[in-house]
């Protein structure tokens, strides 16, 4: 009876406080990409169908992609934290993991991929390290956070975090390497993911080539006030040439 006096009393102090346009109660945004679990949760959705609110003159839309657009700009201070948030993940990808890989490979070695990728995580354990990345890139170590990493090789590939390949042995013959890391600096994400290709062939290292060229197509395109469709446009039309 509690949670629902509470949520009678919001409804009620939004429809007096003229939350819409006119002084009507309007629109309630409502960020919807994550499911909670409980029965707290569960009777406060029920409150927040769209039943319920339409009983008190509210109507529910969905406002993640607003709340994207108002976070999508930052201070300079976030900016730093954005910039050392990257600085961590490629430090991670290609000092602690790219360097495990070419030692692996060097040798010979018989190594899970599981194995390789958990040296992204324990190098944030490490006390020297963090010593020599706090001297040259001003970290914080405190707000060093990881996130996840992945290695992925032998022909299995999937792109996305989740993906588990961690009991197949990194593959030493040929074909493409993929390693991930995400991690946070202050709260703030950044993910890097890079290709590493074995005795590749002619037609992939012109391919590959290609892709870096389209690459840096596409960051030379964006420029404030430059919308994405027109980005794409610029892209498409080099892939278009080169066809």
């Amino acid at each position: 009876m509690m949670r629902v006096a509470v949520f009678e009393l919001c409804a009620l102090v939004w429809c007096k406080s003229g939350g819409g346009e006119g002084g009507s109660a309007g629109v309630l945004g409502m960020v919807e990409k994550e499911v909670h679990d409980g029965d707290f949760a569960a009777q406060w959705m029920k409150y927040l169908s769209d039943a319920a609110l339409s009983s008190h003159g509210i109507t529910c839309k969905k406002s993640g992609n607003c709340l994207s657009v108002i976070f999508a700009t930052k201070d300079d201070t976030e900016l730093d934290y954005v910039r050392k948030s990257s600085t961590l993940s490629v430090q991670l990808l290609k000092t602690v993991l790219l360097a495990r890989i070419e030692d692996i490979i060097d040798k010979e070695l018989k190594v899970k991929q599981s194995a390789i990728a958990n040296d992204a995580q324990s190098a944030l354990q490490d006390q020297v390290k963090l010593d020599k990345w706090k001297s040259k890139f001003g970290f914080d170590a405190e707000n060093l956070e990881f996130v996840y990493s992945f290695v992925q090789s032998g022909g299995k590939y999937e792109l996305k975090p989740s993906a588990d390949f961690g009991s197949d042995f990194l593959c030493l013959s040929s074909g493409a390497i993929l390693v991930g890391v995400g991690s946070k600096y202050k709260d703030y994400n950044s993910n890097v993911v890079r290709t590493f290709m074995l005795n590749a062939t002619p037609l992939q290292k012109e391919e590959y080539a290609f892709t870096l060229e389209l690459f840096a197509e596409c960051v030379k395109a964006m420029k404030p006030g430059v919308t994405c469709q027109e980005v794409y446009e610029q892209c498409r039309r080099l892939v278009e040439t080169n066809t």
